[in-house]
């Protein structure tokens, strides 16, 4: 599961744990020379368990048919269509807003449920 898509759509859809920082400082270029600039981030939240967290999501994929795997060797390959992914993600967020980071996910039992 890709966190960076998560991001996206998490800015996308506006959640109150991402926001938007400016940083600031000098760029040094090649020749020795610097200037000042910015550029802005959408960063998250530190004080809040905001790491992403897409177990509840990866369920929910398993359980509409929508992630398919095979086992190769010693390891799984998983696939899912990105609008699949996508559109699950944001009915998720729709329904709880920190559904797709720690604080949303207490821990999950063998079967996937919420503990």
């Amino acid at each position: 599961m890709d966190d960076d898509l998560a991001v996206l759509g998490e800015i996308a859809h506006g959640v109150d744990y991402r926001y938007k920082k400016e940083f600031s400082g000098a760029v040094v270029l090649p020749d020795g020379t610097s200037r000042e600039c910015s550029v802005v981030y959408h960063v998250r939240d530190l004080t809040r368990r905001s790491v992403v967290d897409l177990r509840r999501l990866q369920r929910r994929l398993v359980d509409e048919e929508k992630l398919h795997g095979v086992d190769a060797g010693r390891a799984r390959i998983t696939a899912v269509m990105a609008n699949d992914w996508f559109d699950t993600a944001w009915k998720m967020l729709d329904e709880d807003s920190v559904s797709l980071i720690a604080e949303g996910a207490r821990e999950l039992t063998m079967h996937g449920d919420r503990g």
